[in-house]
């Protein structure tokens, strides 16, 4: 990737990727041939946050472009076996309190973070399950298993329209040193259609409703280095998915958002 910051809080992006991809359906069948992939992107950002690492406050944008075989279905210069358009849009919001909830503990900051994404396929192509969206998990929605969410009719699973929000209470114990997450909400799903729900009546009818969830968790950042440790404890809040009575525990480097 090549980066170039052309305002105080703007930066643009240049990417490029070449992927060589098998896939198998299950622990039986056999690998499908493999898939080349020849993608480059382009990324926008707008960034106001005060630490990219541990932010209390600010704003972050990220517009992401994504194309493969194309760019035009009558134009391939890109090469590669698949043919596909994505777009991701990601959005953080950190809002610091203007009081100390509790005297011994520094005020605390609510963070709010969005994220949508949609892709298709041209050229007579379907995306391909590697390009496709799932979610659940560490870094999606907490409290259901790693790439549990993928509301899709067809049999390659996974979803062409994706959209999640995530919510903490972020408790500075020890600033830039110790955070606590308590509360936090997720909701989102992924849909192989463009038929997501826009109501609440919408979303209980749908095959596959928003999934929500909530639960608390634990940010360290290791003394003298960028590492955040995170610990995060769920429960998923809708039965049609099974997530477990008893939760899920999430272990990663770097926070969610």
């Amino acid at each position: 990737e090549f980066g170039y910051r052309f305002w105080d809080n703007w930066r643009a992006t240049l990417g490029y990727k070449f992927e060589v991809s098998q896939v198998k359906v299950s622990s039986a069948a056999a690998y499908d041939p493999p898939l080349h992939t020849s993608s480059p992107s382009l990324s926008l950002s707008y960034d106001t946050r005060d630490n990219i690492f541990d932010p209390y406050r600010g704003w972050s944008h990220r517009l992401v472009g994504q194309v493969s075989g194309g760019p035009l279905p009558e134009f391939d210069v890109l090469g590669g076996d698949t043919k596909f358009y994505k777009v991701i849009y990601d959005a953080s919001d950190f809002e610091l309190s203007p009081v100390r909830v509790l005297p011994f503990i520094k005020a605390p900051s609510l963070a709010l973070h969005s994220r949508f994404g949609r892709s298709w396929g041209f050229g007579g192509q379907e995306v391909p399950i590697t390009e496709r969206f799932f979610l659940g998990g560490t870094d999606s929605i907490r409290g259901y298993g790693e790439r549990e969410l993928s509301g899709s009719l067809t049999a390659t699973g996974g979803g062409v329209v994706m959209w999640q929000f995530n919510a903490e209470m972020k408790w500075p114990l020890v600033t830039r040193v110790l955070t606590l997450a308590l509360p936090f909400y997720d909701i989102g799903n992924t849909w192989d259609q463009w038929n997501v729900p826009t109501s609440i009546d919408a979303i209980n009818s749908s095959a596959f409703p928003l999934a929500q969830s909530w639960g608390f968790g634990v940010r360290l950042t290791i003394p003298g280095t960028i590492i955040v440790i995170r610990l995060d404890y769920g429960w998923g809040l809708t039965r049609m998915y099974d997530p477990s009575p008893s939760g899920n525990l999430h272990f990663n480097i770097g926070n969610i958002f």
